[in-house]
């Protein structure tokens, strides 16, 4: 049976209606917000020279998304500024990353750029103390850019792929728009935003804080 060209414009056009209805839904599925405090991730040759030789972090409790919170804390340092029992976030990485919020680094005399994590491009030095020993940190911290973490399931069902920049609303009592906010998509994450400590307070964080996706 042949399609008239007239039926097949009304398929796309009832086509290109359900896709909008489904697009203007997801944009508004209400995301999770967590505040994300300072803390530092290491590589296996710093945790040794930290906490001691053939030293492993230690589980404190798992972390909402994939990843853990450790028993090992760490002192940040700088020539203007310290900050001590500061968390050592786990499993270990290739790259030593120290993620501290704008005032953090104020506090520290130090510019770090704002980067998504894992760039270091422009990354300030600290030393970090720990039990056993220190090191220079060098080209390793960096304010984190606001980013919202979702499966693959979830981008597709959204419209959107990995480092895609988006605007979000984040709702509550001290509403906020936030944006260049990066999609981040991974195996074994779903639907979380994360915000530094100056951004939670600007948007009156509270763990029922919740964000809407705006393309």
């Amino acid at each position: 049976m042949s399609v008239t060209k007239m039926e097949e414009m009304d398929l796309k056009n009832i086509v290109t209606k359900i896709v909008r209805e489904v697009a203007a839904g997801t944009e508004d599925m209400a995301i999770p917000v967590e505040m994300s405090a300072r803390h530092v991730h290491l590589t296996p040759e710093d945790v040794q020279a930290l906490f001691g030789r053939d030293a492993q972090l230690t589980l404190k409790r798992n972390l909402s998304l994939p990843g853990f919170l450790a028993e090992e804390r760490v002192s940040i340092v700088t020539a203007k500024g310290v900050f001590q029992n500061v968390a050592v976030l786990g499993p270990v990485r290739e790259h030593t990353q120290v993620e501290l919020s704008a005032t953090d680094a104020f506090a520290l005399g130090i510019k770090p750029p704002v980067n998504i994590s894992g760039d270091f491009t422009g990354a300030e030095d600290v030393y970090l103390i720990g039990s056993h020993g220190m090191i220079y940190a060098k080209n390793s911290a960096i304010i984190a850019q606001a980013h919202i973490h979702l499966s693959q399931e979830e981008a597709e069902q959204m419209g959107l792929a990995d480092r895609d920049l988006v605007r979000a609303e984040l709702e509550g009592r001290r509403p906020l728009i936030m944006n260049n906010v990066m999609i981040r998509v991974g195996e074994g994450m779903h639907a979380m935003m994360h915000i530094d400590m100056d951004e939670a307070n600007a948007s009156g964080y509270d763990s029922a804080k919740r964000a809407r996706i705006r393309k």
